[in-house]
C-alpha cells in the first residue's frame, strides 16, 4: 500500500466521508433496482394479457391519454379503443 493511500484510511474524516459516499452511491443503485422491478411487472402482466388474448388488459400497460393511436391488422386503436 502506498504513503499516501495508508494517510488517507487513517484519517477518521476521510474515512467517514468514504462511508457517505458509498452509502450515497448505494442508494441510487436501490432505486433503480425497484424501478426495474416495476417495468419488469408491468410486461410480464403485459405478455400474460396478451398470450391471452386479453387486448383491453395488454394496453393498460401503456400510456393513458388520448393521443396514444395503434394500428392495428383490423382495426385503429385511440387509447386502447377502437374507431
Amino acid at each position: 500500500m502506498t504513503k499516501q493511500f495508508s494517510f488517507i484510511l487513517k484519517n477518521t474524516k476521510s474515512r467517514l466521508f468514504l462511508c457517505l459516499l458509498f452509502a450515497f452511491i448505494s442508494s441510487f443503485s436501490f432505486a433503480q433496482s425497484k424501478d426495474k422491478i416495476s417495468i419488469r411487472s408491468i410486461l410480464q402482466t403485459q405478455q400474460n394479457a396478451w398470450n391471452a388474448g386479453q387486448l383491453n388488459n395488454f394496453m393498460q400497460g401503456y400510456w393513458q391519454n388520448d393521443s396514444l393511436m395503434f394500428i392495428g391488422k383490423s382495426a385503429l386503436l385511440m387509447a386502447g379503443r377502437k374507431l
